[in-house]
């Protein structure tokens, strides 16, 4: 569903892709850090759909920085939760334009 994005975490290339079905099956994203995809239901529009881009964002930074060896999956769903949903409320985001 339209052209990907790709962003640079941590020095890795990660595609963000919008998808239909995630919803059905109870997700609004995912993220695969063993694929290096982020994957957002296309249906998403507005804050859900940046909350949930920034969430699966976050995830990839978690595992790309090996913080989730250390952490929980419980407290690694909350810290990306909380880190999305304040970066929404504070910041106007958009993903970058690719060349």
């Amino acid at each position: 569903m339209g052209k990907p994005i790709h962003f640079n975490i941590l020095g890795e290339k990660y595609v963000l892709k919008r998808e239909l079905g995630l919803l059905e099956n109870d997700l609004m994203g995912r993220c695969s850090a063993h694929r290096k995809i982020i994957e957002v239901d296309a249906r998403l529009k507005g804050f859900d759909y940046k909350s949930t881009m920034l969430h699966e964002f976050v995830h990839a930074v978690i595992h790309e920085s090996s913080v989730n060896q250390a952490i929980p999956i419980q407290l690694e769903e909350i810290i990306c939760d909380q880190i999305a949903k304040c970066l929404c409320q504070n910041f106007t985001i958009y993903p970058k334009a690719q060349k």
